[in-house]
């Protein structure tokens, strides 16, 4: 099991050049299609929020709700 003199093994001669290329490029042309359709998500989500926060609402992770009223509580330090 030692390299042989002569020809270099190529890629083809070892592995049945169009099987694994086949599958090569679905896999490359799948994992392409899911990274296009998570960028535009991605592009319609910052969209919807942006909209949410010119609005005035809140963006609650699934849609955009108004913004709650803040209740403020005031604690009187003072002893008497």
């Amino acid at each position: 099991m030692g390299w042989s003199a002569g020809a270099p093994r190529t890629f083809s001669s070892h592995y049945g050049s169009s099987h694994v290329n086949r599958n090569r490029l679905l896999i490359t042309v799948a994992m392409v299609l899911t990274l296009i359709v998570l960028l535009a998500w991605q592009l319609k989500r910052n969209a919807q929020v942006a909209e949410c926060h010119d609005k005035g609402g809140v963006w609650t992770g699934a849609l955009c709700r108004p913004e709650p009223g803040r209740v403020l509580i005031q604690r009187d330090l003072r002893r008497s």
